[in-house]
């Protein structure tokens, strides 16, 4: 969700692995001047509903309640398959308007949503480095998965249509064929930091089985002011949340 220079993510996931089964939500709010805000929960946590129109969920524990109201249809893709397992993306809303309470507080602004399934186990996911984002504005949402590692992969999406020939700058501009092209500006951390230590406080049985190989697990999550050009021509400007995961 953004609103007036607001970033923030909330978070529903399922996770079966051997015998343990395991629902957790958390919802994290980056605000302009104030130290971002974290909540998490894994007991009694619901699924999002999902229908034609719309995506909504709540959460009593968390009093937190959202609805995204699609504006753009969904987009899918299997980013990777073997015999190890499989990623797969659905990306339930690229553009919609969102409207989410957290208590007594409301945001209101441009919203996404995502889902994404994956049955590789996290010591087998194929990139070491991880690019990834959405632009929003009134008019376009450019979606992007880009990593590294031994078995690289890029996908992006400007208004649901893959896009080819893409190349990322060192400075977060994204070049698209056709002389397109997304400018960040006063980007500002959401959260940079480590992700075991996070994870130990809120799933400590979990964190444990992913101490040795993925301990070094970093995530760098941004939120910018973004504009789309196509050529010498400013298109719409809106806003960017974007990660680099290493």
């Amino acid at each position: 969700m953004h609103a007036r220079r607001s970033g923030g993510d909330l978070l529903f996931a399922r996770l079966r692995w051997g015998l343990l089964r395991l629902r957790y939500a958390s919802i994290l709010v980056a605000i302009p001047g104030a130290k971002p805000e974290e909540a998490f929960a894994v007991r009694r946590v619901d699924r999002p509903s999902i229908d034609h129109a719309a995506v909504r969920w709540h959460s009593d524990v968390l009093d937190v309640h959202g609805e995204w109201l699609r504006l753009q249809p969904a987009v899918r893709e299997t980013l990777v398959r073997d015999h190890t397992g499989a990623i797969r993306w659905s990306c339930r809303a690229p553009l919609a308007a969102a409207e989410v309470r957290w208590g007594r507080r409301r945001f209101s602004g441009l919203g996404y949503v995502e889902s994404l399934g994956m049955t590789m186990p996290p010591t087998q996911m194929p990139f070491h480095t991880l690019r990834w984002g959405r632009h929003l504005s009134s008019e376009h949402s450019l979606v992007w998965i880009d990593w590294s590692g031994k078995v690289p992969g890029q996908w992006v999406w400007l208004d649901g249509v893959r896009q080819r020939g893409v190349t990322f700058a060192t400075d977060g501009a994204i070049q698209l064929s056709g002389g397109r092209r997304l400018e960040l500006n006063e980007s500002r951390d959401i959260r940079n930091q480590p992700v075991l230590p996070a994870m130990v406080t809120a799933l400590p049985g979990i964190a444990q089985h992913l101490a040795g190989s993925l301990g070094a697990l970093h995530e760098h999550k941004m939120v910018a002011c973004s504009s789309l050009h196509d050529g010498q021509l400013s298109l719409h400007r809106g806003w960017t949340v974007h990660e680099v995961v290493t």
